[in-house]
């Protein structure tokens, strides 16, 4: 799945981000930064766009409630290798800090000059995590269905 990030409205220049997702690994491959947008490019129709932004078109909104979800799964899938950044886009890794735990799990602190780019990788992690949701449901449907059929 290819995926396309857009974020404005925190430190330095608005970024849009591009990556792949391979559903077989699990693995987000966040490969490189292109110009800005708030809309599909031409040739992008089949890409998934995520933005903050109030826009004409997009599959995800990513709104500041969703930054706790999308900061423990980044953690997640760091941890088990699972996103890899470009020479390109390193420089955007989330700089995320444990603030300790208390008895809902985890708790993380983030930079307080969070910048674009590192909140659009925390935008297509979050993505991610939807999608994995929903593919789960979608199993658990083709399932029940072939037992239907049984």
């Amino acid at each position: 799945m290819i995926l396309c990030a857009s974020i404005a409205g925190y430190g330095g220049k608005p970024t849009t981000l591009s990556a792949f997702f391979d559903h077989s690994t699990s693995i987000l491959v966040i490969d490189k930064s292109v110009q800005y947008r708030e809309e599909r490019q031409d040739g992008e129709e089949d890409w998934a766009f995520i933005t903050n932004v109030r826009c004409p078109a997009y599959d995800c909104m990513f709104l500041e409630e969703h930054l706790a979800d999308a900061v423990s799964a980044f953690k997640t899938m760091e941890g088990a290798d699972a996103v890899i950044l470009g020479d390109e886009v390193a420089k955007f890794r989330p700089r995320v800090e444990s603030d300790g735990i208390d008895d809902k799990g985890q708790k993380w602190r983030l930079n307080p000059d969070m910048q674009n780019g590192e909140v659009a990788v925390l935008a297509l992690i979050h993505f991610i995590e939807r999608q994995r949701g929903l593919n789960n449901v979608l199993g658990g449907m083709d399932e029940i269905m072939d037992l239907i059929s049984i």
